[in-house]
């Protein structure tokens, strides 16, 4: 009996250790408790300006503009806040400046920040994380060494995700939630509906953050835009407002020259011009100014050519080479094997004698498909001629064709009237997926073939992620 009552004193004397442990915790994470000395998001420039960013190639105190200050304003007044912005004004490392200062100032506060890929999402990641370790007048410790989940002892917590909905599934209940660059996050929606219910908990205090410059008005991003469903705060950034770009007047047609950049190219990244809505590439205006090439049997010596393949998979998929000119300015399109319902065989045949014909410096041929063993089979025949080849993605034959876009613009690229100026206006994206490819009834094959042929154009534009697919 009495051995019995000396452990139930024991048990009940750790009982009171462990009680009065938990009541110490508790006191210590007391949400009511001041527990920092940083600036609290209602004075968030002055929060800011305590975080070391990079900046122009090196790294300095984050300094923020009027119209990021206003910005985060606006988000503060708002549950919902749309951001339609120019390339270069600084808004992701804005946003996610914010969420860190809820992180370290608040208890238990939560956020979810989606990017593209999950490099994107550890880099944002790293940048943030780097802010924090870059405050001095406080002690910030980590409880992980992630950098795509940022917990902070004793105060919040940050994840960063790549976009997609089962990523949105596993996330806890969190404050806020940021998408970045949600135009180009492939199924936003279904991101953004897995991701709201994160929201519940939080009720009316939740703030839902969406970021990015245009792509189309039927996407994700574009339907949010343009809707009136919801109690959105709609603000809309340009480059003009960042004091740097907008006290020279000559900023924007240098920074367009310079980075070789179309007209549409240009007003989508900087101009927050949503694309065409017919989805249209090439205008038709300009595909006729354009059309002013002549075709030849031949090469001329002294003339120098680069030629493009685009071979054929079957069905009625046309097996197809361009020869450009690239002497002088502006480049010719100036002959074409075009053919389809006949063997590989017999194309190849054709191609090696333009090859001879023409002795292009360089011919690229698409790998996808028979293209690798199209390009083995040449290199094989033709020892002494430059063959290589080029990936064709989603990413890359946009690439591409802008890069047709910009040449045309500017005047650098001509080809005969006929069947590259039918397929160049046919040349549609689809307005939902982005995808590139010739309206119904009409091929692209002339478009691509002639797209790898101008890839191998000296320095124009000067595009290294481009040369990147060859």
């Amino acid at each position: 009996m009495t051995a019995s009552l000396s452990s139930l004193r024991t048990r009940l004397k750790n009982l009171e250790v462990e009680i009065a442990k938990r009541k110490a915790k508790s006191a210590r994470w007391d949400p009511d408790e001041e527990f920092t000395l940083l600036p609290k998001v209602e004075q968030w420039s002055k929060f800011a300006q305590k975080c070391f960013i990079r900046t122009s190639g090196t790294v300095a105190a984050f300094d923020p503009y009027e119209y990021q200050i206003d910005l985060i304003e606006s988000i503060n007044a708002h549950s919902n806040t749309i951001v339609l912005k120019s390339r270069q004004t600084g808004i992701s490392e804005t946003v996610c400046n914010y969420l860190l200062c809820r992180a370290l100032t608040e208890r238990g506060f939560a956020a979810v920040v989606f990017s593209k890929t999950q490099a994107d999402s550890g880099e944002l990641g790293r940048r943030v994380r780097a802010m924090a370790n870059s405050i001095k007048d406080e002690s910030v410790k980590f409880l992980t060494d992630s950098t795509t989940q940022l917990a902070f002892e004793g105060r919040g917590t940050l994840y960063f995700l790549p976009a997609t909905p089962r990523a949105a599934r596993g996330i806890p209940s969190c404050s806020a939630l940021f998408l970045d660059e949600a135009a180009f996050l492939d199924g936003a929606d279904d991101i953004y509906t897995a991701a709201l219910p994160t929201l519940s908990m939080v009720g009316e205090k939740a703030k839902v953050i969406v970021v990015s410059t245009p792509a189309t008005e039927h996407d994700f991003y574009g339907r949010l835009w343009y809707g009136d469903e919801g109690d959105w705060n709609k603000v809309q950034i340009h480059y003009s407002q960042h004091p740097v770009y907008g006290e020279d007047p000559d900023w924007a047609e240098k920074t367009r020259k310079s980075r070789r950049m179309s007209l549409a190219a240009w007003n989508t990244e900087y101009e927050c011009q949503f694309g065409a809505t017919d989805a249209t590439i090439f205008p038709y205006k300009l595909v006729d100014e354009c059309s002013t090439g002549e075709w030849r049997e031949c090469g001329n010596v002294g003339r120098q050519y680069v030629m493009g393949v685009d071979p054929n998979g079957g069905g009625t998929d046309y097996f197809t080479a361009i020869v450009v000119d690239v002497t002088e300015e502006p480049n010719e399109v100036c002959h074409m094997y075009r053919e389809n319902g006949r063997s590989t065989e017999y194309s190849l045949r054709h191609i090696a004698e333009i090859v001879e014909n023409f002795q292009p410096r360089r011919t690229v041929v698409e790998k996808n498909g028979l293209g690798t063993p199209i390009a083995e089979a040449l290199t094989l025949n033709l020892p002494s001629y430059s063959i290589d080849t080029f990936n064709t993605s989603r990413p890359s034959k946009i690439t591409a064709t802008d890069r047709l876009l910009y040449l045309m613009e500017a005047g650098k690229l001509i080809f005969p009237e006929g069947i590259i100026p039918d397929e160049l206006k046919a040349f549609r994206q689809d307005p939902e997926t982005g995808k590139r490819e010739a309206a119904a009834g009409f091929n692209d094959d002339t478009v691509m073939a002639m797209a790898f042929a101008c890839s191998l154009i000296h320095d124009e534009p000067k595009l290294g992620a481009f040369f990147a697919n060859i």
